[in-house]
């Protein structure tokens, strides 16, 4: 696992979420095309609000940040995203970062924060 994938965990540890930008008009998720694999889209996910509303700009201004918890991750997004050919971006654009993990690598990570007290 790297570095950045560790640090994603440790940072959504405290508070048991991260977050995605949301389309309240379509009702849909930032999906978009793989930088590392032009048979997957990727599905950008954040650590923390302040790194997802970073990302409010151009495309992507009529989005609003949407928290996800890790519990709700490991009991509906996981198996939902399963079957789909999906990588997930870890903290997209924060100092230049383009990091794709697969699903099941970052749902590891995912569960290595969960909070299970």
């Amino acid at each position: 696992m790297t570095q950045q994938l560790d640090n994603f965990a440790a940072a959504i540890k405290p508070h048991q979420e991260f977050y995605g930008l949301f389309d309240e008009n379509s009702q849909e998720w930032v999906i978009v095309d793989a930088t590392n694999n032009d048979d997957c889209d990727a599905l950008p996910l954040w650590s923390t609000k302040e790194f997802a509303s970073t990302q409010l700009t151009g495309e992507w201004k009529d989005f609003v940040v949407q928290a996800i918890s890790i519990d709700d991750w490991l009991e509906f997004w996981m198996d939902d995203l399963q079957d789909s050919a999906i990588v997930i971006g870890v903290n997209w654009g924060v100092n230049d970062n383009l990091l794709e993990v697969s699903l099941t690598d970052f749902t590891h990570s995912v569960m290595q924060a969960e909070d299970i007290g």
